[in-house]
């Protein structure tokens, strides 16, 4: 889930707007298992070293409840999405322009 400016942003080849958040939530068993979170914001990047930094990508995962999930190591997540620089650390851009507005499983 995102934004409509997300969207288009992605589908243009521009910069993806600050504050956008992308989540995905995480079903087990026909029930929501929990959400994981990415947004970026101005800057956000310069509080990890280059060897962790995803451009000014954060990461969160949260409970069905929305608390978060405090033993969670974000960093796997950076290390994980470093893979995708190329696509603005999203491993969905390659199928957000062909969007139609129909939710994806």
């Amino acid at each position: 889930m995102t934004t409509p400016e997300a969207i288009e942003a992605v589908k243009q080849r521009q910069p993806i707007p600050d504050r956008t958040h992308f989540v995905l939530v995480d079903y087990r068993n026909e029930e929501v298992y929990r959400y994981f979170v990415m947004e970026n914001g101005p800057d956000w990047g310069l509080d990890y070293d280059a060897s962790r930094r995803t451009d000014d990508w954060q990461f969160q995962w949260f409970w069905p409840d929305r608390s978060v999930n405090t033993d969670e190591n974000t960093a796997r997540c950076q290390s994980c999405h470093s893979s995708q620089s190329g696509s603005d650390f999203l491993f969905t851009a390659i199928r957000i322009p062909r969007f139609d507005g129909t939710p994806v499983e």
